[in-house]
């Protein structure tokens, strides 16, 4: 039975159409951008020749209608940024330079050093939001929903003696009188402290720098100091956060009064403030009050969580979390304290390697090598595909559906490659980062991963410019190395609804047969075909991936296949 198919093109640009003759799109894993086309069309009138301009960030729409004999009509569309424009006189065309939007990324870039992914932190998706809402006006799909903690890592002292009320409330006092300890409080305090405030216009106080001893916040004259504090009240109030500056003979110096601040009742909030002691300061104590009026009868405020720590400008460490010397131990930071516990300094211990400057965005960086390296040291690949969706991938990723290839009945030609000598191929990486940090001091650090030990083949990586992300790229690297060696290149009629990433199973004389997933794809407008390149396994006849349907549709138990 002779079957056929037909395939129409049609191309706009600002909702105009252009005549279009011919091309190819391209989908690649490794590549960014992920999408690249090319578009062969007829020389517009001068007009419409004029919109196809790459320098004013044009984009071209390709819609794509196929009709077969034995399947059901397939359309799909691409909208992609244009990268250049050639006129071709001889032949009366031009041709057209497509690409998905990480080309975008690879044109912007900041003219000075760009800081405003750190307060994004906590959050690997918002900061690649941060970087596509500034860039494109995007943001990530919702799914897949990857996420990681991408804190830049610094040690930290807190010269807080007493910030957690683990035994006692030394150090600490109320305008009320004595305070009450209690179990619990925010960001992870074991303990917070209760002032009774009813008709006063205080708070609570930090005796930092009243005397020299166990509970004094010791500072250094001219050095810049960041305090916070975490208060809640019965009743809504305004306060401020406060820094008291004493000198050696404990004769008080000046105040700093932090911001306003307006608590809603019985909720929980930081208060802060950033202050430079003056010269002859020595210690520091820190109070929050009331701004203005007294507190109704019966109020009661809370407070929890007390952080004083040197704070350069600039400072990375824009989440100022806080700890002491018992907080546990993460895989990030270790908490120790410098002397006893609850009446001295603590300090933060970074126990992993990741650059500060990691979310520092350097300027003339492009926004794509930016996120790059944080990406991938996570194991992930950010991706925008034809429609303009960002999507956060992991080596698990796969397209939907999948893809049959059979000699004989949709193949047009195949190739089977083994190559063990393929840069492709290897069981051990070898990282080197080299950068630049803030102060312009060269950084170098390596990192390195192996399956086996010895491994059979390493593959180096030179990352110049690129601050250290943590571990993480020469594990990603080796992991998407596996299973390669073995390539297959298929040239079949176009399948609209192929996509790179989706599983697809393969027959071809003198192989086995081959499962694996789409590395490749190119589509020929051409000649109405596709070409796909896929990294694949030998299956051994029998297995699951051959049987029909999909492994939920079998019967029995997966032993009993």
């Amino acid at each position: 039975m002779t079957t056929f198919s037909e395939h129409t093109y049609a191309a706009s640009v600002d909702d105009q159409p252009l005549r279009a003759r011919g091309g190819s799109i391209g989908f690649d894993v490794a590549r960014a951008p992920h999408v690249e086309g090319r578009l062969e069309i007829a020389i517009p009138d001068a007009e419409l020749l004029e919109l196809l301009d790459p320098r004013i960030a044009q984009r071209v729409l390709i819609e794509v209608a196929a009709q077969f004999s034995n399947a059901p009509d397939q359309s799909r569309t691409f909208d992609l940024s244009l990268r250049s424009r050639t006129v071709s006189q001889d032949n009366a065309t031009v041709e057209l330079m497509l690409a998905s939007d990480e080309a975008l990324l690879g044109d912007y870039a900041p003219l000075q050093d760009d800081l405003g992914a750190l307060p994004h932190q906590r959050s690997l998706r918002a900061v690649i939001n941060y970087v596509l809402g500034k860039v494109l006006g995007a943001s990530l799909e919702a799914s897949p929903p990857h996420d990681e903690d991408v804190r830049v890592l610094l040690p930290a002292t807190n010269l807080s003696p007493n910030s957690g009320f683990r035994t006692n409330t030394a150090g600490w006092i109320g305008s009320g009188g004595a305070l009450t300890r209690v179990a619990g409080g925010p960001e992870g305090s074991p303990f917070y402290v209760r002032a009774a405030v009813g008709g006063n216009a205080g708070g609570v106080f930090n005796q930092g720098g009243e005397t020299a001893g166990v509970t004094a916040v010791t500072v250094v004259g001219g050095q810049r100091y960041r305090a916070t504090l975490w208060v809640r009240a019965s009743v809504a109030a305004t306060v401020s956060l406060n820094i008291e500056w004493v000198n050696a003979s404990s004769g008080f110096i000046a105040a700093t009064i932090g911001p306003a601040v307006n608590l809603v009742a019985n909720v929980w909030t930081r208060v802060e403030l950033t202050a430079t002691a003056p010269a002859n300061a020595v210690r520091a104590g820190t109070y929050c009050y009331r701004t203005a009026g007294s507190w109704p009868a019966g109020a009661t405020f809370d407070a929890a969580a007390h952080r004083f720590s040197a704070s350069p400008v600039d400072d990375a460490d824009t989440l100022f979390e806080w700890f002491d010397g018992d907080k546990p131990d993460t895989d990030l930071y270790g908490f120790a304290w410098t002397g006893t516990a609850s009446q001295s300094t603590s300090s933060r211990i970074v126990l992993i390697s990741r650059s500060p400057d990691l979310l520092r965005w350097q300027a003339g960086r492009s926004a794509l090598d930016f996120l790059r390296p944080i990406v991938q040291s996570f194991g992930y690949r950010l991706v925008c595909d034809e429609l303009r969706r960002w999507t956060l991938r992991d080596e698990h990723y796969e397209a939907g559906g999948s893809l049959s290839v059979l000699q004989g009945v949709n193949i047009i030609s195949a190739s089977d490659t083994l190559d063990r000598a393929s840069e492709e191929t290897f069981d051990a990486a070898v990282t080197v980062y080299t950068w630049k940090d803030a102060d312009g001091n060269e950084q170098r650090e390596v990192e390195s991963f192996a399956l086996t030990d010895p491994p059979k083949q390493v593959r180096r990586f030179e990352r110049t410019d690129t601050p250290y992300p943590g571990p993480g790229f020469s594990a990603y690297a080796v992991r998407r190395a596996q299973g390669r060696g073995r390539t297959l290149t298929v040239t079949s009629v176009a399948d609209w609804r192929s996509q790179a990433e989706q599983i697809v199973i393969a027959r071809v004389e003198g192989a086995p047969t081959l499962a694996g997933s789409i590395q490749a794809l190119e589509y020929d407008l051409d000649r109405d075909e596709m070409t796909l390149t896929t990294r694949t396994v030998d299956l051994p006849e029998g297995a699951i991936a051959l049987l029909p349907g999909t492994i939920n549709a079998l019967p029995g138990t997966i032993n009993s296949l």
